[in-house]
């Protein structure tokens, strides 16, 4: 008996952790969704299955005020919505593109050219809504189960690096960019795939 009770306020509070965050970007959403029940029911369905494909995946290192506010932004505008997710690969560290628009946003200043298309009302009210420090955060493993997902990964190109070890260059590939990403690794490597391999087999010697 005393199991059940502890399962029932489990599921309760649960349920109390998922309305607050609802709750919180109901503002956003509402004026997103036109004010449309039936694509409001959509989202909290959606909301509700990628929440537990993530909890899935990723256990409980998941931040459901993030996953909300990344579906309110698919549903304002979808090819922003990818630009975001392009940025999330290209800028494993801090989205630096995303955290210039909002610092220009919080000093009133313009938007720079290339960010005109994140210019009107709705996406600016968007990125005012909390959490508003997206840019610091690991977004890749929030679009893992979005269709721009893969959309993203094919957008990456090659990057020339220069080796920290060495001081060679090296080019840390397209498809090892989307490893990162789909691994939640937040930094690129800085060393040469050579010198990591030094380092490696070190480390292995050292452990004899």
């Amino acid at each position: 008996m005393s199991q059940e009770i502890y399962k029932e306020k489990s599921t309760k509070e649960l349920l109390m952790q998922d309305l607050d965050v609802i709750n919180e970007i109901r503002d956003i959403v509402s004026g997103s969704l036109g004010g449309s029940p039936r694509e409001a029911k959509k989202f909290l369905n959606t909301f509700f299955i990628r929440k537990s494909l993530l909890q899935l995946y990723f256990v409980d290192n998941i931040n459901l005020s993030i996953l909300a506010k990344l579906m309110a932004l698919e549903i304002i505008d979808k090819k922003l919505y990818s630009e975001l997710n392009y940025w999330v690969l290209q800028y494993p560290d801090i989205v630096e593109p995303l955290k210039n628009i909002m610092q220009s946003i919080e000093k009133g200043e313009d938007l720079q050219a290339e960010f005109q298309g994140w210019n009107n009302e709705k996406v600016i009210n968007w990125l005012r809504t909390n959490p508003k420090d997206l840019y610091n955060e690991n977004l890749s493993k929030y679009f893992y189960l979005s269709r721009s997902y893969k959309e993203g990964r094919a957008l990456c190109t090659d990057i020339t690096m220069t080796c920290r070890e060495c001081g060679n260059e090296f080019i840390f590939t397209a498809g090892e960019q989307a490893f990162y990403a789909e691994r939640g690794f937040n930094k690129q490597p800085e060393r040469c795939s050579d010198c990591r391999r030094s380092r490696k087999n070190n480390r292995r010697n050292n452990n004899y």
